[in-house]
């Protein structure tokens, strides 16, 4: 699953920067998704809901309410376990974040 609000985070930069083969690898990731959540009033509602309960910063809460529209079974993040999107309770998060300070 993909939202518009993973390709606004993932596309613009290396557009901007002229990065052909990261923006083609994106495109291409983002081409394959099974689905495609796209940016309404019930995902930014969710996403209000989830910044106000957890102090989710809001990209953070668009891309956990995209999820939750979306019924996956785990959202993946490489936030900090610490992090606030880390807390969120309505529907499993998991953290691949690796401290490589120790």
């Amino acid at each position: 699953m993909v939202s518009d609000f993973l390709r606004l985070e993932v596309l613009p930069k290396p557009t901007f920067h002229k990065r052909t083969q990261e923006v083609q690898f994106m495109n291409a990731v983002l081409g394959n998704a099974a689905e495609n959540v796209s940016s309404d009033s019930k995902v930014t509602e969710k996403a209000i809901k989830l910044a106000s309960v957890y102090d989710v910063a809001p990209m953070d809460a668009l891309h956990i309410g995209a999820a939750m529209t979306a019924k996956v079974d785990e959202f993946v993040t490489l936030e900090k376990p610490t992090k606030p999107i880390c807390k969120v309770s309505e529907i499993k998060v998991r953290s691949l974040h690796t401290d490589i300070d120790g």
